[in-house]
């Protein structure tokens, strides 16, 4: 839920239709929004004024009057409006206080009262239906003194209730279930970005002094249909549930050793408080985007990322972020799999595999009980309470269900429920159960989405601003449009040789592209990425503003990343089974206490060092099995990298596979597929060929679709004769790094 606050002098514009109850004098009212500037609010450039109003015009969180919060006693006016099916609302109070915005008739909240324009959301029933007709303006009001509370619609007062009074005890339980607490006090006034057309004006707020009483009269709620209390208890049952399962395994796991937390130093273990003041990790993970769709990546990326922009003003941008790689088809597999455990690629339990795999003549390097020594156990057993939400499969199984919270759900449609928002909720509801249980403990929560991994199917409106349509036609093109993302500059039409997986479903079967790399279905491709990237954003604003309201933000560590890149059309690739830097690298951004705010790094960090880091920043120990360094040094600008040499992989097809090394600004790519029917080398100098441009690159015909013309160095140098003793420095580090992480594989001219 999104917050914000508009207020407007209402002695002076006559707001309400019948007389106020309480007494205005001028100098008593506060101006918050007067329609000319939003001085004082805070939003991601998703409200506009237009004319006297504020209108949610796109995707981005809720508008928030940051100058003050709302008094304890006070009187709220302003004017709403809605489009057809519309859903918002008026945040006054914390502890779940929203005065309800809706199209009654059209939104499915529109069948139960308790959640109808103008009810006390999911507490108190408006007693009638007074909303105007959609598009015309509605006037609202809000007054609060003690314990009562009022809400008006067009002139009618259609709540009033003592939340004190006995008879109102179920209502009062009923928004208690589900995290709220009508005694809480003290919030920023907030206007909801609930992803639907709205529009305020009009609103003035006044402080009700002491000795000023109001007209109390108690308004009887409209009664609740049968169906829609039926629907009520289930979704409360869902909540208690979800909050008991969540206790219960608390209880169970948390003594009085786990409310300690572990730090070495030489071999003597010491113990400090895990409780209270320990600073919290959110770290949220998106599924395939390369670090050069961000803006932040890539200055001239159309994808629009306010919240990311935000968090990478709080923190440091880490330049040189990579997942090391993949022995299975599925990238990110191994790669989540070195976020959980913080061991190399080489090192963990090995996969299931179809019978007479290759895989199986690989060794198992990883100990038995791994999953006791990952991300949630080390932390819980640090007093932290953990939550994950992410993608179901393609992960690691035995340590997502460690824990306390779990909700998998693969999620890749086009609307709330069956896209991005889906992971969001569940974040907000954890956090709406930890406020209405007082829950103090630190938490760590792993935010992970599904998209933009295909199929992307972005929101409509979203879709439509990268000019993009969720193609499903594979004997027809995507229509062109000028508002799609324009071509990669290292684009192509065809990769020049087999990138060494037969039938890679990456690379043949992706609904929207299949086999095409054509101008028009790349472009429409990178359009619906864009779009389910925007709502990535929209959704992470919206968990960070809901941090900031419960005075979390500050005292929690923040790493946002992905489980890996993505080519689409780059060197003409569609997948993540490639090591070229738009797929190798990641994006990488971490904030919270003590991180210099506004900076980059270079770093040269693994996805398998983010456990270390987290430990290394919360002064949890890092666990015996970790393999990966903590880049904090970096973070806290004492050093520029955790390592000189980066070792990548790829090999879930063909072996040996693809192999690179990287030192400095040089680059090594070796390619050993196809039962040695394609052995290619590639040498780049990054400095002078940050796009890793190839010969192809260099054709006029790719030139002319995408604007540039690479320079005559920016090649693959692996044959020039200048460049042959840094090619056999590089293929010596290679093999040096494939034995120090014990890779089972040797390429063709390596030595065993």
């Amino acid at each position: 839920m999104n917050r914000v606050l508009f207020v407007l002098f209402a002695a002076t514009l006559g707001l309400g239709a019948s007389p106020s109850v309480l007494a205005q004098q001028p100098g008593d009212v506060q101006v918050l929004f007067d329609g000319s500037s939003l001085q004082g609010w805070k939003h991601a450039g998703n409200w506009q004024i237009q004319e006297d109003a504020v209108a949610r015009i796109k995707p981005g969180g809720s508008l928030v009057y940051t100058e003050k919060k709302i008094p304890d006693d006070f009187e709220l006016r302003f004017q709403w409006k809605v489009a057809q099916g519309s859903n918002s609302g008026v945040y006054y109070r914390p502890g779940q206080y929203e005065y309800q915005i809706l199209d009654n008739q059209r939104h499915s909240n529109g069948t139960n009262p308790r959640t109808t324009a103008a009810s006390l959301y999911f507490c108190m029933a408006p007693s009638e239906d007074r909303t105007a007709a959609i598009g015309q303006w509605n006037q609202a009001r809000i007054v609060c003194k003690g314990s009562v509370i009022q809400h008006w619609l067009n002139g009618h007062k259609v709540i009033d209730f003592d939340y004190k009074d006995p008879q109102w005890a179920d209502e009062v339980d009923l928004l208690r279930k589900r995290g709220g607490d009508l005694a809480a006090r003290g919030a920023f006034l907030s206007l909801q970005d609930h992803g639907d057309p709205v529009w305020f004006r009009q609103i003035t707020l006044r402080e009700i002094p002491p000795n000023e009483a109001i007209e109390h009269q108690v308004v009887q709620p409209a009664k609740i249909p049968p169906a829609a209390r039926a629907e009520e208890l289930k979704k409360v049952q869902g909540i208690m549930k979800r909050r008991q399962e969540a206790q219960r395994k608390a209880q169970q796991d948390k003594n009085d050793q786990s409310n300690l937390q572990p730090s070495t130093s030489g071999s003597k273990q010491t113990f400090v408080s895990a409780k209270r003041k320990s600073p919290n990790v959110l770290f949220i993970l998106a599924d395939d985007q390369s670090p050069f769709d961000l803006k932040l990546y890539d200055p001239q990326s159309t994808l629009e990322t306010p919240n990311l922009d935000r968090l990478a003003a709080r923190g440091v941008v880490v330049d040189g972020a990579y997942h090391m790689g993949a022995n299975v088809g599925a990238v990110c597999t191994p790669s989540r799999h070195m976020i959980m455990s913080g061991r190399s690629v080489w090192h963990l339990p090995k996969r299931k595999t179809r019978k007479n795999s290759a895989a199986d003549a690989t060794p198992d390097l990883a100990p038995a009980d791994l999953a006791q020594f990952t991300m949630p156990m080390v932390f819980k057993n640090a007093g932290y309470d953990t939550m994950r939400t992410c993608k179901k499969g393609n992960s690691y199984a035995a340590a997502n269900q460690l824990f306390e919270v779990v909700h998998e759900a693969t999620k890749r449609g086009g609307t709330d429920e069956t896209g991005s928002a889906w992971h969001a909720e569940r974040v907000l509801e954890y956090l709406d159960q930890r406020q209405g249980t007082k829950d103090e403990d630190p938490f760590l929560i792993y935010f992970g989405f599904s998209h933009p991994h295909d199929t992307r199917d972005g929101k409509p409106e979203l879709n439509a601003k990268y000019g993009a349509v969720n193609h499903t036609d594979r004997n027809q093109l995507p229509p062109a449009n000028d508002k799609q993302p324009p071509l990669p500059a290292n684009y192509l039409d065809q990769h020049p040789f087999h990138h060494g997986h037969p039938n890679l479903r990456d690379e043949v079967a992706v609904k929207g592209v299949w086999e095409k790399r054509d101008e028009r279905t790349i472009r429409n491709e990178i359009g619906r990425q864009f779009a389910c990237g925007e709502n990535i954003d929209v959704q992470i604003g919206r968990v960070l503003e809901k941090l900031e309201a419960m005075g979390e933000l500050d005292n929690t560590y923040i790493f946002y990343t992905a489980d890996h890149g993505m080519a689409i059309g780059r060197h003409g690739l569609q997948g993540k089974q490639n090591l070229y830097e738009h797929t190798w690298r990641v994006p990488l951004i971490v904030s919270g206490p003590g991180i210099p705010q506004g900076k980059r790094a270079i770093g040269n960090v693994y996805l398998m060092d983010v456990l270390a880091t987290m430990c290394d920043l919360t002064g949890v120990a890092a666990p015996k099995t970790n393999e990966g360094q903590s880049f904090k040094p970096v973070l806290m600008g004492q050093q520029e990298t955790v390592r000189q040499t980066l070792y990548g992989v790829y090999c879930g097809g063909t072996k040996p596979g693809m192999r690179c090394v990287r030192k400095g600004d040089w680059k090594l790519i070796k390619y050993d597929v196809m039962d040695g029917q394609v052995r290619q080398t590639q040498l780049f100098n990054l400095a002078d060929n940050p796009n890793e441009f190839i010969e192809q690159h260099h054709r006029e015909s790719m030139i002319s679709l995408t604007g540039v013309k690479p320079a005559a160095n920016q090649v693959n140098l692996a044959e020039d004769p200048r460049y042959q003793k840094q090619r056999q420095e590089m293929e010596a580090l290679l093999l040096k790094q494939m034995k120090q992480l014990d890779d089972p594989y040797r390429l063709w001219d390596q030595r065993p």
